[in-house]
């Protein structure tokens, strides 16, 4: 496996890999010698194929490890440095929330760099308490009548000439 994920002129053979009965292997992260895998799992994490990349991150999220969550967290701060698209790091995230997390989700769910990383965003903040008054705001802007009377906006009748 670690051979495999280590030979970069081998694409196909890399992604093949996290398929199917393959990624029993990664089950051994955990194991005294899965210290080798995760260290691949890591290069293969910032590897130039984007589909690597989100897999391996994906991994080591389900592993619960810090070094996915730390770069995760990376790049929602500073999309510079970004492994994967903003809504697969909140995805991923959700393997391993830490308060970190919350606090970047709410950033992004006020001013979010597409809708899906909004709806991600707020999927992950579904799960933390302290969030709840947000969500009562959006439930009573969503709830409330639509504008009638002298406060709702007049369509513009005037014509210049």
């Amino acid at each position: 496996m670690m051979k495999v994920l280590a030979d970069t002129d081998e694409p196909v053979e890399r992604l093949g890999a996290f398929d199917g009965p393959r990624t029993a292997a990664f089950s051994s992260l955990r194991s005294p010698g899965g210290g080798r895998l995760h260290c691949h799992l890591r290069k293969v994490a910032t590897d130039a194929d984007p589909e690597l990349r989100r897999r391996a991150l994906g991994v080591l999220s389900r592993e619960k490890t810090d070094y996915a969550q730390t770069r995760l967290l990376q790049g929602l701060k500073d999309p510079s440095k970004a492994l994967v698209r903003s809504e697969k790091a909140l995805q991923l995230l959700v393997n391993n929330v830490h308060s970190d997390a919350y606090t970047v989700a709410a950033t992004i769910a006020d001013n979010p760099p597409n809708p899906a990383a909004r709806r991600e965003a707020l999927r992950l903040l579904a799960a933390d308490a302290s969030s709840a008054p947000m969500f009562e705001i959006f439930h009573s802007i969503r709830a409330s009548p639509p504008m009638s009377g002298s406060s709702a906006p007049r369509p513009c009748t005037h014509q210049s000439r």
